[in-house]
C-alpha cells in the first residue's frame, strides 16, 4: 500500500539474488502520473506470503498500490507504462 494519500506506490518484487533486468527511475520516468516506487527482494518466510496474498505467479512482478488497494500487477514495464 502507499504511505502517501495522494501518491501511487510502485513496487517491483523480484527473488533474491535475482534484481530484475529493468530499473524503477526508467519505469518512473515514463509515467506521468506523480508516484514513489521501492525495488526488494521477495521476503521468503515472512509472516505475510505476499507471492499468495497478491496472487503472484512469478518474479520479477511491479505492483501499483494506492493507499488502500493494489490497483495493478503485471510483469513487464510495457505493461506497467500501457496502465498509465
Amino acid at each position: 500500500m502507499s504511505h502517501l494519500d495522494d501518491k501511487l506506490n510502485i513496487v517491483i518484487m523480484y527473488e533474491e539474488g535475482e534484481p530484475p533486468a529493468f530499473d524503477l527511475e526508467d519505469i518512473i520516468s515514463e509515467i506521468s502520473e506523480d508516484t514513489v516506487g521501492r525495488s526488494t527482494p521477495y521476503p521468503e518466510n515472512h509472516v505475510v506470503d505476499y507471492k499468495e496474498e497478491l496472487g503472484i505467479e512469478t518474479f520479477p512482478v511491479i505492483m501499483v498500490f494506492n493507499d488502500k488497494e493494489l490497483l495493478f500487477k503485471g510483469y513487464n514495464p510495457e505493461e506497467i507504462i500501457h496502465f498509465f
